[in-house]
């Protein structure tokens, strides 16, 4: 992944029984209100074993061109140290515009940026939030239950589909 889109502050120095989930929320240019509500998150292993999840709490907002680390212990695996392989958001109230999720537990680490959502036709704006660099900026993709536009109110990937390797 392009070193661009890794917040190092939100990637355990080790191994933990722990996932770090960062949300990252676009904005600028004439793109408002982008902020809203975390999103719930849950995190499997590769064999569909759920490791943890976080629930939002009532009035969980956040403003745009913010960034947010959750810390999900792994409290539905026994506290074991599990990778990290599948990531869902789900979202429930007032529609955030997302610009990167980032995941880890120290020893697997992937973003996700919301040109990959647009790339699969989900509701999409111009973001202007730029990522440790002044030329590198990201759209954002909008997230809401009611589905009040082409929004979508979910999204989920498999971290090692978006690793780099020679082969993709």
């Amino acid at each position: 992944m392009p070193v661009a889109f890794i917040i190092k502050e939100a990637i355990p120095e080790k191994p933990i029984a722990e996932i770090w989930v960062t949300v990252v929320t676009g904005a600028g240019g004439d793109l408002k209100d982008a902020g809203g509500v975390f999103p719930d998150v849950a995190i499997w292993d590769d064999n569909g074993n759920r490791i943890g999840r976080y629930r939002t709490k009532l009035g969980d907002k956040r403003a745009q061109s913010s960034e947010r680390t959750v810390k999900i212990p792994n409290n539905e695996n026994n506290g074991q140290i599990s990778d990290p392989q599948y990531a869902m958001l789900s979202h429930d109230t007032d529609a955030t515009c997302i610009a990167m999720v980032q995941v880890s537990n120290g020893r697997l680490s992937g973003t996700v940026n919301a040109d990959t959502g647009y790339k699969c036709d989900q509701g999409w704006y111009y973001s202007q939030r730029k990522f440790k660099c002044d030329n590198l900026m990201t759209k954002c993709v909008w997230m809401d239950l009611d589905h009040s536009h082409p929004n979508f109110n979910a999204m989920s990937f498999h971290l090692r589909d978006i690793l780099p390797s020679p082969d993709k």
